[in-house]
């Protein structure tokens, strides 16, 4: 059996305990695909809430697969990483629009899944 890339990833995850691994609803066929090798292999699959897909101002796939720039070039250009993950937090969890940059712990202490958006994100 051969695996695409985000597949072989998936089952890495699963052989190193990982228990929750959060995907774009791009790829659900996937996680139903990984979820069952998982089953024969006899490996406890990741829980796996789905997260709509961030988009740009066109409508086109935000991500490095599709050519977006990744955190790391952000950096390289000054963007604080406080702010890379204010902005991350805030395309999941729309209700803190607005608000003043967050702190670190902030952004942990009010991460929950059931806030998390499953319709597409526009950036």
């Amino acid at each position: 059996m051969v695996l695409p890339g985000r597949g072989a990833a998936c089952l890495t995850e699963m052989m190193t305990g990982i228990n929750t691994a959060i995907r774009g609803t791009d790829i659900a066929p996937l996680v139903a695909a990984t979820q069952a090798v998982a089953e024969r292999l006899g490996l406890a699959s990741p829980r796996t809430p789905l997260i709509g897909v961030v988009r740009d101002a066109d409508g086109a796939k935000l991500s490095k697969s599709a050519g977006a720039e990744g955190v790391l070039c952000l950096r390289e250009r000054g963007i604080a990483a406080e702010q890379v993950l204010n902005n991350v937090y805030r395309s999941l969890h729309p209700h803190t629009a607005g608000r003043r940059q967050l702190s670190l712990s902030e952004m942990i202490g009010g991460f929950t899944l059931g806030h998390v958006v499953t319709d597409d994100v526009m950036m």
